[in-house]
């Protein structure tokens, strides 16, 4: 909701007066306490959160009349490192019938520097398979606990695991908790809760390439991969997939998530997602409901694409390629284009940085008709977006996006103009 120039003028009074007050104690009255609830839950909706906290030290009454918008705000995402000390306040939390309710999201993240201990002050050895998983987790007193305050997280239905550094360094300490763990003590979970699962994000790539331990990584359970894909909609995969295990584990979080509606998956580098995409093209899959997919740095065969494109025709509204090495030819793709034009939902697409070749990157794609004329309908105004680089000597159009209407007209233009340029001179 935007603020109007009422609420602006509020707003700039707000943040002048808590700069005064950020280690103040509530005054008893200022005017400012007058203002009706909705106005300081619109002004205080807008802040940011240490703004927010400074704001219900103004006084008395506006402490009152915001704590909703500041728990809420406060509370939408959690994290957790399964530590002890995490899960007492967390229990904290979920115990409160008014705080449990604004919780939305949970990370599952070390708090340290490098984001890699978790599960301290327990121990973890005599639940851990000779292979290196997690097994028998039900009597283990942090798994036990969590499973509890999930149970009243009624509203947390979103969940990420975040990690910067997968690897362990010293596979004989059996006691320490990394984050593949998470993986594994998440699935585990929610497999014997139920809890519904509508959106997960699993990044170890943020900064580095890593990749999930697959020593730690447990494939075989095949209820745990129903029991989260059952209601998962979004979902969010951000690893490199250079390991056998790696990918037999996103392949089935894949094929049991038959009710997706946005799917992200991002990789680095050229190994494991040509296996995994031409697996799932391979099978009867889901992805009748996909609304939303982006790719970025995934190689891929131009058959097996389709594929996967065409079993969501009627339903996907975005469509997202970017740093793609495709194994086809130029003719390819502008047959590609060609089918896209008739997928009735679509709305927007985006094609950045695709490169064609089958051993080594052979020729840039470009765009080069939307730099001499980037207009779909000229009348209604609509038009390409695009960026343009030198590539080698070549002028290359190395990105085009278009959202609006007319997207047949759009993706038309494309298959007819689409181009290639040599990736290197000989």
């Amino acid at each position: 909701m935007g603020l109007n120039s009422t609420s602006k003028h509020f707003l700039r009074k707000f943040k002048s007066l808590s700069l005064h007050r950020r280690k103040e104690s509530p005054s008893p009255h200022t005017p400012l306490c007058d203002l009706p609830l909705e106005l300081v839950e619109l002004v205080a909706s807008s802040l940011q959160p240490s703004d927010l906290g400074a704001l219900r030290m103004t006084c008395k009454a506006i402490y009152g009349k915001a704590s909703s918008v500041f728990w809420r705000v406060s509370l939408q995402s959690i994290k957790t490192d399964l530590s002890s000390a995490n899960l007492r306040e967390l229990e904290a939390i979920s115990r409160d019938a008014q705080l449990r309710c604004y919780v939305n999201h949970m990370v599952f993240t070390g708090f340290d520097e490098c984001l890699e201990n978790l599960g301290e002050g327990y121990k973890w050895g005599l639940h851990r398979h000779q292979s290196g998983h997690l097994v028998n987790l039900q009597e283990h007193p942090a798994v036990k606990q969590l499973c509890s305050i999930l149970c009243q997280l009624v509203n947390c239905r979103s969940f990420e695991i975040y990690a910067v550094i997968t690897k362990v360094r010293d596979q004989s300490d059996n006691d320490n908790f990394r984050p593949t763990d998470s993986i594994t003590t998440f699935l585990d979970i929610v497999a014997r809760t139920h809890h519904p699962v509508t959106a997960l994000i699993v990044n170890f790539m943020d900064e580095f390439n890593y990749a999930p331990d697959p020593q730690r990584l447990q494939v075989s359970d095949k209820d745990q991969f129903i029991a989260v894909g059952q209601h998962l909609e979004e979902l969010k995969l951000i690893y490199t997939l250079e390991h056998g295990i790696v990918r037999d584990w996103t392949f089935n979080i894949l094929l049991h998530a038959p009710n997706l509606h946005m799917l992200h998956l991002k990789n680095h580098g050229l190994s494991g997602y040509t296996e995994l995409i031409h697996r799932l093209a391979s099978v009867d899959g889901p992805w009748s409901q996909l609304q939303e997919l982006e790719l970025e740095s995934i190689p891929v065969s131009i058959e097996d694409l389709m594929v996967l494109l065409q079993r969501c025709r009627h339903s996907l509204r975005v469509l997202k390629i970017n740093t793609m090495r495709m194994y086809a030819n130029v003719q390819d793709i502008k047959r590609m284009f060609q089918t896209l034009s008739s997928f009735p939902a679509l709305e927007s697409v985006s094609f950045d940085n695709f490169t064609l070749g089958v051993v080594r990157r052979d020729y840039f794609i470009h765009f080069p008709v939307v730099t001499e004329n980037p207009f779909v309908d000229e009348s209604q105004g609509t038009k390409f977006e695009f960026a343009s680089n030198n590539t080698r000597g070549w002028p290359r159009v190395f990105r085009v996006a278009y959202s609006g209407p007319k997207m047949d007209v759009a993706l038309d233009i494309l298959a007819r103009t689409v181009d290639d340029a040599p990736a290197s001179i000989s």
